[in-house]
């Protein structure tokens, strides 16, 4: 008696199983496509650097990466897309950089290299993506999340260790 429950009972969850694996396969319609991979966004990143008194800093390395650590480092790709230089202005402006699951969790990173070189020694500094005034130029489109226009000015302290 047992056993012929026991069959029945796997017999009614296995009909329960076909028939609802039966419906998740619907036929797709054009409010929910089918798609593949990972969403990408893409970001042109731009701004300016001065030092306190609102100077322009000349030759500031100005430098996209990951926040974290296990992102910090860009693919190589990216990588070379992702260092510029302040003009005599003190502008910068990136190439556009695609990102695919990482974009909200990129910085800036803005670096005095050239020592006492125009206009002295600045410390370090960095913004993230986060806190940058963004601007959208292209629509989102499916798993493309669309372009923006980020603008992250800087002004640079001193370096006083030196």
């Amino acid at each position: 008696m047992k056993t012929k429950l026991f069959s029945m009972f796997n017999r009614i969850l296995s009909g329960l199983l076909v028939i609802l694996g039966f419906s998740a396969c619907h036929a797709n319609d054009e409010t929910e496509p089918c798609e593949y991979g990972s969403p990408t966004v893409d970001y042109h990143i731009m701004g300016r650097v001065t030092d306190a008194s609102g100077a322009p800093i000349k030759g500031i390395r100005v430098t996209v990466k990951g926040v974290e650590p296990y992102t910090e480092a860009l693919p190589p790709e990216l990588a070379k897309k992702a260092v510029v230089f302040t003009d005599n202005n003190g502008s910068y402006s990136t190439e556009d950089i695609s990102t695919g699951g990482i974009g909200t969790r990129l910085r800036v990173v803005m670096e005095d290299v050239d020592g006492p070189d125009n206009g002295g020694e600045f410390a370090k500094d960095s913004v993230k993506v986060t806190e940058m005034e963004r601007k959208q130029v292209r629509k989102r489109s499916n798993w493309y999340l669309g372009e923006f226009e980020l603008k992250a000015d800087k002004m640079l302290k001193k370096n006083h260790s030196h």
